[in-house]
């Protein structure tokens, strides 16, 4: 049998006491007690794995932004060499050997 808690108050308290369903709300507390905790579960893993495919969105995006920041500092680099081989390259051309060799030092 189908029960529930029913609350009953007086001047100075407030009591749970038992009581029964009706009849014919037994196949509605029997189909919400038997689905209740699955629809629970459902959204609970639907909320899971929105937020499971949204990270890893996330981290696609992140992987990509580094891949490109990397690309870019290589680049920076390249070019920051190829501008230091041309100054000492000028420097040795304009000024006079001890010299040169001690600003490229």
């Amino acid at each position: 049998t189908f029960s529930v808690l029913q609350q009953s108050m007086g001047p100075e308290y407030l009591t749970p006491q038992g009581a029964l369903l009706p009849s014919t709300w037994y196949t509605a507390a029997l189909w919400f007690n038997l689905h209740a905790s699955g629809a629970v579960y459902f959204v609970v893993t639907a909320m899971t794995m929105w937020q499971l495919r949204h990270s890893r969105r996330l981290l696609q995006q992140s992987l990509q932004e580094q891949d490109a920041l990397n690309a870019a500092l290589e680049h920076e680099h390249k070019k920051m060499e190829l501008e230091r081989r041309l100054a000492h390259s000028l420097i040795r051309n304009v000024f006079p050997g001890d010299v040169s060799d001690a600003l490229t030092a």
